[in-house]
């Protein structure tokens, strides 16, 4: 826990000291009362040492709604969802879903800090007979605003809900999240993301876990519909979940979809002034694969 509380403090004071030489942004300093969500569908690639190696459909959606609360301060609401089809195990998660809740301190032209916690619970064969896996997380987070790059920053604690250190899960575990944006212009918008989460107990008592994630996606607008922009999506993400000492995963997803803004006129101004932020989903994943490296 030391790692993550000195792994913040350093993101946070970053965040202090580069907020002197941000540049200015176009959007004013209020916030919007605005969401995002998405909806995408990809083919996700399972190479397993034990269970669930194959090919499996994804479909996944999120949702972020951010509600100024007073003056620089708001409240941002998310969800989480993701569906496997032809999923290759009874040991395969079939869908995981997470809500989370952010409190966070903004200035639209240099940066933000805050704090946020999510809960999330994940099904193995659709929850019919199968397992349930849910986890809780609480986290600092800080972004950094510098002309059209945007810099974030996550570190936190995470634990599933069952005590028991011997049955699968992501047992006292840490993680640590860094997104970079870039937007060529309010309109278009590559992200590059690497996390890493730790887990004190995986597979049982003796096993710990150590997990790392990373990603790339774009966004450009399509359309217009009722005043409502609409963009396309497509994304890369990977993971590695390791069982130290056991066993291990290795998990590859392509996915295509639409993302649509309410309340932000663009990409860019939903960056700075509204709906900012998401959740960071390795813990979440780690947690649901258990029985698959198990």
């Amino acid at each position: 826990m030391r790692i993550v509380a000195s792994w913040t403090a350093g993101a946070a004071l970053g965040l202090v000291i580069g907020m002197s030489g941000a540049i200015a942004g176009d959007y004013g300093d209020k916030l919007i009362f605005g969401s995002v969500s998405s909806f995408s569908l990809g083919n996700r690639d399972v190479d397993s040492s034990n269970e669930g190696t194959g090919q499996t459909w994804e479909f996944s959606s999120t949702s972020a709604y951010n509600i100024p609360l007073w003056k620089s301060f708001s409240m941002q609401v998310d969800t989480f969802s993701e569906y496997y089809f032809d999923t290759n195990s009874h040991t395969d998660p079939n869908r995981s879903n997470a809500l989370g809740l952010h409190l966070s301190y903004r200035n639209p032209n240099q940066g933000l800090i805050g704090l946020f916690g999510a809960y999330s619970w994940t099904d193995t064969n659709g929850g019919h007979g199968g397992d349930k896996f849910n986890l809780s997380m609480f986290g600092a987070e800080a972004q950094l605003y510098q002309g059209n790059w945007t810099f974030y920053v996550q570190g936190g604690i995470a634990n599933t809900s069952d005590n028991d250190p011997a049955v699968e899960g992501f047992h006292d575990g840490w993680f640590a999240r860094g997104v970079v944006r870039y937007f060529f212009n309010p309109n278009s918008k590559v992200e590059a993301e690497v996390s890493y989460a730790k887990a004190d107990t995986y597979m049982d008592s003796s096993n710990s876990g150590q997990f790392t994630a990373w990603g790339v996606s774009f966004d450009h607008k399509l359309t217009t519909v009722y005043n409502f922009p609409v963009y396309g999506t497509l994304a890369y993400r990977g993971a590695y979940y390791d069982s130290v000492g056991d066993d291990h995963l290795t998990e590859h997803v392509f996915k295509a979809g639409i993302k649509v803004l309410f309340g932000a006129r663009d990409l860019l101004q939903n960056d700075r002034n509204g709906a900012t932020l998401d959740l960071p989903t390795l813990p979440i994943r780690a947690n649901g694969v258990s029985q698959n490296v198990d």
